[in-house]
């Protein structure tokens, strides 16, 4: 039979002066660490000679109560992308992450559970995101962290992103639509390929693609049917480019950061650059691009892409997020934002409105995005409202005929637009119309697109059915989500309509529209509709 064994299992804390020491001879053994840290275990065993051998392992006994490592919110985003919140932490599961984010006007805030998160705003402004953790044994809440929502364009480039400016100011050249659509994406880390690089080129320096000659097959690899063949042929044709070869220009080759410094360059014009003095390490100053990449340096354009030593990294493929910054600084391009500005169903027949009623004013941006948006209400020649954000109506309390007119600014950049039309509110008089008899179908999501306003996002497309009296102008929309204050959101046309609304945060959002429809000196009763879940 075996001989019998002793085991001996000693567990003390380590590094902690006081501690002491416990031992027990259970075969498996259960002990209750009462505060956390590391411990060593050993595990000693003996024959019936005193023969002992032994093992030790330190072990580290974690604080139940929970704590966080880490917590990342964004202090900015921009209307086109997800917000993304992510929080790491420590504690006896189950943890619960929970976060509520509360936006700037009368709306219910969103709740998000987990610990890393997406949020997808639908508002401009300021928000408050509060976080808290919990388990059974405590709860963590740091001070809530504010998250400022900012128009943007594309998904796919963060407002956070240092190539963010750059990008926006690109595509308000004109130069580019980005690289995809629903959502808007502009693909900033993709490589340029000289077809692309054409684009940009021909579109700067000589204007719309349309306004190009027709390309009668300069190249081989590029024939007249090319999406970018009148772009290549116009620099071929004004020197700008040879091609690759002779007879190709190898449109879907990616530029390289020394190519991009020569055709920038080339594309602005102005006298050559003066010989290279050699303040790259991998740029030899008997290269023939040499020159031209020391110039790009000189200008500020860019530092290169790494320091000491420093380097320019010439052979690298150009990405676009780059391309954006070299094409913006080379061309010294600037947004600047143009308005268009329109009271909603007015006509040169009729641009009469009761007093009390919020107007809907169309409001249309090209040219960038503004900084202000500056409101003249009266007509009266005073600014009355500064927005950083577009404000869509208006309330004129005072019976009277108006010409109000819109600003928008930008740095130096200042443009204003007045409405076309007079518009006239009345004193509101009774009977008031009747109620509209209404039907909703839900349609699907419309994203952002380049005659939109700078900011807007991602609605939900529903079809109205209307039927109103035959003296109404119009119907005013107002929107609740679940059962939260109603917001004037739209005027649309008696009869069959489109109707826009922001897409709810969670498929537990109730989602109640009321119609009221008004003619020139009325307001009529509401008459409400809930419609079906938009997601």
């Amino acid at each position: 039979m075996p001989l019998p064994v002793c085991l001996f299992l000693a567990l003390f804390p380590a590094l902690l002066p006081g501690s002491t020491k416990s031992t027990t001879t259970v075969p498996n053994p259960t002990v209750l660490f009462s505060t956390p840290g590391p411990r060593s275990i050993k595990l000693r065993v003996c024959d019936p000679q005193n023969r002992c051998s032994e093992i030790t392992r330190v072990v580290t006994v974690l604080d139940p109560k929970p704590a966080l490592l880490f917590l990342t919110i964004p202090a900015i985003v921009g209307s086109a992308e997800l917000g993304r919140f992510t929080a790491s932490a420590t504690g006896k599961p189950p943890l619960l992450y929970d976060w509520i984010v509360s936006p700037p006007v009368a709306a219910p805030p969103v709740r998000l559970s987990g610990p890393s998160v997406t949020w997808s705003p639908n508002t401009l402004g300021s928000h408050t995101v509060v976080f808290s953790l919990r388990n059974g044994f405590g709860t963590v809440a740091p001070a809530p962290a504010a998250v400022t929502v900012v128009p943007s364009t594309f998904a796919d480039v963060p407002a956070a992103s240092p190539f963010w400016t750059f990008i926006e100011t690109f595509y308000a050249s004109g130069a580019t639509g980005g690289c995809g659509t629903s959502p808007a994406r502009f693909c900033p880390d993709n490589a340029v390929t000289r077809a692309e690089a054409a684009i940009f080129l021909a579109v700067l320096r000589f204007g719309p693609l349309g306004t190009l000659p027709p390309p009668v097959g300069l190249f081989v690899d590029v024939p007249p049917t090319h999406w970018a063949a009148r772009a290549i042929e116009k620099l071929a044709n004004a020197g700008i480019t040879g091609g690759c070869a002779p007879g190709r220009f190898c449109p879907d080759s990616p530029v390289t950061r020394a190519q991009a410094a020569t055709l920038l360059l080339a594309a602005r014009g102005g006298p050559p650059p003066p010989p290279a003095v050699g303040i790259f390490v991998d740029v030899p100053v008997s290269s023939p691009l040499a020159k031209y990449i020391e110039q790009f340096a000189n200008e500020g354009i860019t530092g290169g892409c790494a320091t000491e030593p420093r380097r320019f990294c010439p052979e690298l493929p150009a990405t676009r997020g780059q391309l954006a910054v070299f094409l913006t600084a080379t061309f010294q391009l600037q947004q600047r934002p143009t308005p268009q500005f329109q009271a909603a169903l007015c006509s040169s027949a009729a641009c009469s409105y009761p007093t009390g009623m919020p107007i809907e004013f169309k409001i249309g941006v090209s040219g960038g995005i503004p900084q202000t948006y500056e409101y003249d209400w009266d007509g009266n020649g005073f600014i009355d409202q500064v927005s950083p954000i577009p404000v869509t109506s208006h309330v004129y309390s005072t019976p009277g005929t108006y010409s109000p007119s819109l600003t928008l600014r930008r740095g130096v950049s200042v443009r204003s637009v007045a409405h076309s039309l007079p518009i006239t509110v009345a004193p509101s008089t009774f009977p008031a119309p009747n109620p509209p008899t209404v039907q909703a179908t839900i349609g699907p999501l419309v994203y952002p697109t380049s005659t939109d306003v700078p900011g807007t996002f991602v609605r939900r497309l529903y079809h109205l059915q209307t039927l109103a009296p035959p003296n109404s102008r119009g119907v005013a929309v107002y929107l609740s989500r679940n059962f939260g204050p109603y917001n004037f959101l739209a005027l649309v046309s008696p009869g069959a309509s489109t109707l826009l609304t922001p897409r709810s945060e969670s498929p537990t959002d109730l989602s109640i529209v009321q119609l009221r429809v008004f003619n020139s000196t009325a307001l009529g009763v509401a008459t409400s509709l809930v419609l079906p879940n938009d997601l």
